[in-house]
């Protein structure tokens, strides 16, 4: 039951986050001082001057999980909270290693759905 609402989270969260990112992001004033994107990343940047984005909200999600999974064991908040986390590190782990990529990009977009679906597999064949 954990695998199944795993992938359902994990798939539910890179639609959103790449939806989101697509229609409310600021496409031409990105990553300046008057951006005017209207995600939760935007509002955090614009707040406090540091350079957020969804990949750090992934991060925060996973060091806060990842203790309690290893003291309490899996439970349903635990997997979904762990599907975000993952969701939002691998959908923009590439662009954030090799800054000359474009997350809006279509080869972008293929790179994390190809994340997605790996990780996927990995859960489904219990590799790990």
């Amino acid at each position: 039951m954990f695998t199944v609402i795993f992938i359902i989270f994990l798939f539910m969260t890179f639609i959103i986050s790449r939806l989101g990112a697509y229609t409310l992001h600021d496409h031409e004033g990105y990553k300046i001082k008057n951006e005017k994107s209207k995600t939760l990343t935007g509002i955090v940047r614009r707040k406090s001057g540091l350079d957020i984005h969804h990949i750090h909200f992934g991060i925060i999600i996973l060091l806060l999980v990842i203790p309690f999974v290893l003291i309490k064991g899996v439970h349903l908040i635990s997997t979904i909270l762990l599907s975000v986390g993952i969701s939002l590190f691998i959908d923009q782990i590439v662009p954030y290693i090799f800054k000359k990529t474009d997350y809006f990009s279509f080869r972008d977009f293929l790179v994390s759905l190809f994340l997605h679906i790996f990780v996927a597999l990995i859960v489904l064949l219990r590799i790990f």
